[in-house]
Parts: structure tokens; sequence; C-alpha cells
């Protein structure tokens, strides 16, 4: 049988048509389930490092290096200097910004961090992928819970975020891995529940993954997904435009032909689908547009905006870096070197208060917390999150204003999408869909109005319409 899956960044699904009938694939008393995996197995930590002789002439290839890259920059801007200068020129010599020099010491503890970071890569890679750990992982919420329960083990939260970037030696083993066992988890679980062997699927894509690479990154994301899909026992796989999905569902459902704009809001990206669709004619996805920001970064900003205040964030001399670290909770390198640094000459109370935040899973609970109240500012004014585990009597408070602060990156992307569809030579939308996890949220309508003020808005599914879509295009 042949199903859809929709393997998001943070939620995922899957459906099947069985004798014409659409059927969602329930995981525990939910249709969807968050991408996230455990592996209940001790790994080794931070502490456990040791520079040995090779190790430290690799510390010393990097300084070295480093140190050739700030000679180059000061050679640079003394040219830029020189010529701002000259007679006639136009350049302002004020507004050339100093480049940063950094000192020996520096260098050689930045060069130690990259190579302890790549150390801890490598030892997790040949543990995460024992047979042991495998068949006890866990999934969805309950993976976050048992983390939180036992942090010993591993925990991997959107690895599809990951997929799109240049992945250091042993880490895409271990992604590799990760996505095998999530996509066992799907089709293992769809065979039970539609009562037929699961051996092929259409899963959805999103226009562009998250990436430092622009298509290539796209492309590996695509090749990871295509052998981590084959390892989970698929024989045949293809792939669909989450949004082109989200239209081919509503194309279906709508009895006139009109042409149709699906905006797309998931945990990490933004995707936008023009379709010419509805009625007895064939649907017809005339261009998809895509960015790679989405509710997790919503997410991410009001962590840091709302939460990291209480850490120290913005006061003192506390670089800003260690706050970012602690709140990208699905980059298990940041939050490997996030543990790894030494809070203890702080002052208090942050000294204290980050410590703690280091702890067990503190940082996973953070995130978690400001995921539910940026949910929660979405149709109420004001709410607030217990801050307990790290401090008696701690909390974070935010309002709708705070949640438009955290969102504005993310909106000024998802104009600029807008414009980008506006602009094109093609039809324009006489109805607009909204569908996506993120899409309820009020700043995200009132985006797409202002692009669009006299067409008229729809709401979809937000969580299953993709993966509706999916599975009645697996079903064609």
């Amino acid at each position: 049988m042949r199903i859809g899956i929709d393997f998001g960044t943070s939620y995922s699904a899957a459906a099947g048509v069985v004798d014409g009938t659409l059927v969602h694939v329930p995981f525990g008393d939910q249709s969807q389930f968050r991408t996230a995996a455990y592996f209940p197995r001790e790994l080794p930590e931070g502490e456990d490092f040791e520079l040995t002789a090779a190790l430290e002439d690799e510390v010393l290839t990097l300084v070295r290096a480093s140190k050739r890259d700030q000679e180059r920059q000061l050679r640079d801007h003394r040219q830029r200097l020189a010529e701002a200068a000259r007679p006639g020129s136009q350049a302002n010599r004020l507004a050339i910004p100093e480049p940063v020099v950094q000192s020996d010491e520096a260098l050689t503890q930045q060069a130690v961090n990259t190579i302890r970071r790549r150390w801890l890569q490598e030892q997790h890679a040949r543990e995460i992928t024992a047979r042991d750990s495998l068949s006890s992982a866990q999934f969805g919420e309950g993976a976050i819970d048992a983390y939180i329960d036992d942090p010993r083990g591993r925990l991997f939260q959107s690895p599809k975020s990951m997929i799109g970037f240049r992945l250091l030696p042993g880490v895409q083993e271990v992604v590799q891995t990760v996505l095998t066992s999530i996509l066992s988890h799907i089709r293992i679980t769809a065979q039970q529940h539609l009562g037929h062997d699961v051996d092929s699927a259409v899963v959805g894509r999103p226009v562009h993954f998250k990436s430092s690479m622009g298509a290539a990154g796209d492309q590996q994301a695509l090749e990871i997904l295509r052998e981590a899909a084959t390892a989970a026992g698929f024989d045949h796989i293809d792939f669909m435009y989450e949004p082109e999905a989200a239209a081919l569902d509503y194309h279906l459902r709508a009895p006139d032909r009109h042409v149709v704009l699906v905006v797309d809001i998931g945990g990490g990206t933004c995707d936008l689908c023009l379709a010419q669709a509805g009625g007895a004619q064939d649907f017809v996805p005339l261009q998809s547009w895509g960015d790679a920001t989405g509710g997790s970064d919503v997410d991410y900003w009001l962590n840091l905006l709302r939460f990291m205040g209480h850490f120290g964030r913005n006061i003192g001399t506390s670089p800003n870096h260690i706050y970012s670290e602690a709140a990208m909770v699905s980059d298990v390198v940041r939050q490997a070197t996030f543990k790894g640094y030494d809070f203890r000459d702080y002052a208090p109370p942050y000294r204290e208060r980050l410590l703690a935040l280091q702890a067990d899973a503190n940082t996973v609970r953070m995130a978690r917390a400001a995921e539910q109240l940026k949910i929660h500012l979405s149709t109420q004014p004001e709410g607030a999150a217990s801050l307990d585990y790290i401090e008696a009597g701690l909390g974070a408070t935010a309002e709708q204003a705070d949640l438009a602060a955290s969102a504005s990156f993310f909106i000024t992307r998802l104009d600029r999408l807008l414009e980008t569809v506006q602009s094109a030579p093609l039809p324009q939308p006489s109805r607009i869909l909204l569908t996506g996890g993120g899409s309820s949220a009020p700043y995200v309508a009132q985006a797409v109005q202002a692009r669009y003020p006299g067409v008229a808005l729809v709401r979809g599914e937000p969580s299953l319409a993709i993966v509706s879509g999916l599975a009645k295009a697996a079903s064609l």
C-alpha cells in the first residue's frame, strides 16, 4: 500500500486511502505526533573530553588559520581606509567597521571548543547507532517526557531542520539513524492501523529546506530522506511540495473553479502555492515558493525576549551567543556547547540560574514552555510560564505585543514571499487558504490580508491538510 507522510519539522502525520475513504493514522490518541525521538542510553558528556597530542596539533592548525583570517581582515581594513582617504572618494571612513581582533588565548579556546564539539558528535554517532538503543526508542511528546525523566539518554527534536546543512563526519550517520527510526515508527504504525502492508509513500517536502548550501542543501536533504526511508522499509518514495499537497486536498473539495493561493505555515518553513483548483477540471499547480522560516523561529525569539532575560541576556557583559545556544534545542551541537560553559564566575542570581539551565533537560523544558506560551498568546492577551525548575517562584510573562515582536523576523520573510507572488506574471488568487500548524496565529492572517485586502481567506484544517493531500496523491 502507498500512503502519504507529512514529515514535518515540528509534527509528523500519515494517512492512506482505504476503499476510497481517507483514513488518518492515529499516533496514540492524536492524528499527528511531535517529530522527536529519544534514545535511552547514557552518552559521553563534555567533561569526558581530553586533548590528546594529535588533537592539540589540530587546535594549533585551527588557531593558525584563524590568525591568517584576522591578518587578511586587517589588511582589507587598512586598504579600505586608504581608499576612503583619497581625494574625491565618496567613502565615509567613520562608516568602515573596525575588524574584530581576538587574542591568541581566545582563538585557542575557540579552536578547543570546535574540536570538542566534533569529538562529542563522533562519540554520540557510535553510541546512538547501537541496536539496543534503537529498539527502545520513544517518539513524540513521550520522547520529551522521557528525556526530562532521564536526561542521560539522547533527545533529537526536529531532525528535519538539520539535513540541509553541511554535516561534520559522524553527524550524518546519527541523523540518518534518527530519521530511519522515525520513518520506521510511521510505517509500522500505519500498517497496524490500516491493515495493509505499507511499502511505498508520497512524502511531503518544503519548497526549500533550512540550509546553508542553497540548492545543494535541498538536494542533500532529499537524498538523506530517501536513504532513511529505504532503510525504514519503504521500497519506493516520491516527494511532493507540501503546499501543493494542501492545494490538491482543497481542489478535491472545492465545487467551483478558481485560483487559490495556499499559505502553509509550518514549524520550520513557510511555503506558498498558487494553483487553479476546484470544479470538474484537473488540478493545475502554477508555481510554489518557500522560505526556511516558520513557527519554531517565533518560539526561539520568544524564548530569547521573554525568558532569557532572567538568565542575564542583555545585562552586563554576558555574551549573547550563549543564550542563543541554550534556546536552539533542535541543534545538538549548540546544546552540547552551551552545556560545556563554565558559569561559576558569573554574578548571582545569573550564575545559579545558568547552572540550573545547564542541568538535566531544562533547556528543553524552557523551549517547550516558550512554544506553549506562543500558542496561548495567539488567542489570549497575556500569559505566563513557570520556571520553578530553575528557581522557586521564578516565571516568565508575555503579552501579545511580545508575540508580535517575536514574530517580526518571520513576518518580514512571509511578506517578501507574498510580494513575490503578487509580482509574478501569473493569475492572482480569488481565495487564500491558510493551513499548517502556525497558520492560526493572528499575525499570519494580518500579514496576508495586508497584501491581499480584498481576497477571501479560507481556513483549512491546520494540521492535516497536507497529509490529506499527500494521501490522495498516493492513491491516484
